[in-house]
C-alpha cells in the first residue's frame, strides 16, 4: 500500500530537482538547452501551484 501526504511548503525545493531533471532529459535533442527554464524561474509565469512555494 502506498501512502500519499500532503504536500509541504518544504518540498518545493526537491520537486523543482526533479522537475529540472526530467525537463531537461525531455529537451535533450529537440531544443538549444540554452533556453531551458527552471521550475523556480518559470513557475510564476505558468501559474503553477504558486500558493505551495517558498
Amino acid at each position: 500500500m502506498l501512502d500519499i501526504r500532503p504536500y509541504q511548503k518544504t518540498d518545493w525545493a526537491r520537486l523543482c530537482d526533479i522537475h529540472d531533471r526530467a525537463r531537461i532529459d525531455e529537451l535533450t535533442g529537440s531544443v538549444d538547452l540554452s533556453a531551458f527554464l527552471t521550475l523556480e524561474q518559470s513557475a510564476e509565469n505558468e501559474g503553477l501551484i504558486m500558493e505551495f512555494r517558498k
